[in-house]
């Protein structure tokens, strides 16, 4: 923690991150109903999304408030909102895929 940073700068990010964990944990558990749970993901991308803009809104912060001469090293957990934006549009695409092999079926039937 730099001089001047408040312990609660990081709360609201802290927050959204949590909660778009749950919401993933909870669409892991929507198989059934696969129009919903698309639905779910596409809102933890967004959320996923809103998580990666503060990250970089702080480092700027960040980095606005330090000494001159100093860096802000990237970190693995930097990385993980990519990732998991990644990960969560390839569930989306599957999820999808998975909904018209469904129709498609049912179609035939």
């Amino acid at each position: 923690m730099l001089p001047g940073m408040k312990d609660s700068t990081m709360l609201p990010l802290s927050i959204i991150t949590a909660c778009a964990a749950v919401i993933c944990l909870i669409s892991i558990f929507l198989y059934g109903n696969r129009t919903r749970q698309m639905k779910i993901v596409r809102l933890c991308t967004l959320l996923q999304v809103v998580v990666l803009i503060g990250m970089v809104a702080y480092a700027f912060g960040v980095k606005q408030s330090m000494p001159l001469g100093a860096t802000i090293k990237p970190q693995f957990a930097m990385a993980l909102p990519v990732v998991n934006i990644i990960l969560l549009i390839m569930a989306n695409r599957r999820i999808k895929s998975d909904d018209d092999l469904v129709k498609s079926a049912d179609r035939l039937r």
